[in-house]
């Protein structure tokens, strides 16, 4: 994701946020309860990552990327939230 400039969250099945409109993390939650149930008790930080990259992050911000317990990278807002399905994990 580095390479194209992008930062991803992996709940590409979820869909686009925008379509969804929720006004909080725990709208995401619903939402995520109602598409994806049998994932639905793995949100942990999802939800409130997907939160914190939809509405609360600005350009300019900073985000700490973290993968295995490791922090591997601090990456900067550039750009709106943006939706893009990832079709090489799965079919969107």
């Amino acid at each position: 994701m580095k390479s194209r400039g992008r930062i991803a969250i992996g709940w590409s099945k979820l869909g686009d946020l925008k379509s969804i409109k929720p006004l909080n993390q725990n709208d995401i939650i619903e939402e995520v309860k109602r598409v994806l149930p049998t994932t639905a008790k793995n949100l942990g930080n999802a939800a409130p990552s997907m939160w914190n990259l939809y509405s609360e992050m600005k350009i300019g911000d900073q985000v700490i990327v973290s993968a295995k317990n490791r922090r591997r990278c601090v990456l900067e807002i550039t750009g709106d939230y943006l939706y893009e399905c990832m079709v090489f994990f799965h079919h969107c």
